[in-house]
């Protein structure tokens, strides 16, 4: 009859006693050389874990920020641009027509001004080159070059509003400020898109 598989296997150890116990004591120093690499797996893992948390955090508190001063620059962006046309309209009611024109274009230069506010600047050109008087019968060669300057500059102002935006026609047709402009056909064509 065969022997049992226990009974073989315990006279085998028996017989090997060194090779078993070896073999013991190298699965346990596995077993535990195991726990402490998942031990310091787990520990690293953890750290990462918070680090990540941490970044996470500010990383978010940065966006905020960031958003916080895009809108600060906006705001101070609409508020100077509200005062460059206020500046320009001021200027322009002193008298002072070319410091309200320099006015108008660092507006225009800045790019971030509304439709209204691009009209507004469309008006102080206008109102500027209306305001070139001859100081006899006829405006000079340097006279006339500045007041159509200061016209296709009203042009294009009004141009630059209604891409943004502006659509008020019928405001524009009798606004006073650009009377000097209302003749013409280029203005004519504007208004009748």
């Amino acid at each position: 009859w065969p022997e049992p598989v226990l009974v073989r296997a315990r006279r085998w150890l028996k017989r090997h006693p060194t090779l078993v116990v070896s073999t013991a004591a190298t699965l346990l120093i596995s077993l535990v050389s195991l726990a402490a690499i998942a031990s310091l797996i787990d520990q690293s893992n953890r750290s990462l874990a918070a680090k990540n948390l941490e970044l996470d955090e500010k990383n978010l508190a940065l966006e905020q920020a960031i958003q916080r001063e895009r809108d600060t620059r906006k705001i101070a962006l609409g508020d100077w641009n509200v005062l460059l046309v206020g500046r320009g309209i001021e200027l322009w009611e002193a008298g002072r027509t070319s410091e309200a024109v320099q006015s108008i274009a660092k507006l225009r230069e800045l790019g971030t001004a509304t439709a209204d506010q691009l009209y507004d600047a469309a008006c102080v050109y206008s109102l500027c080159a209306a305001g070139i008087k001859a100081e006899k019968d006829e405006l000079t060669a340097e006279q006339a070059a500045q007041r159509q300057k200061h016209i296709q500059d009203a042009l294009a102002t009004i141009r630059e509003s209604i891409r943004t935006g502006y659509n008020n026609f019928a405001h524009m047709q009798k606004d006073v400020r650009l009377a000097i402009l209302h003749d013409l056909p280029e203005f004519k064509a504007l208004i009748a898109k």
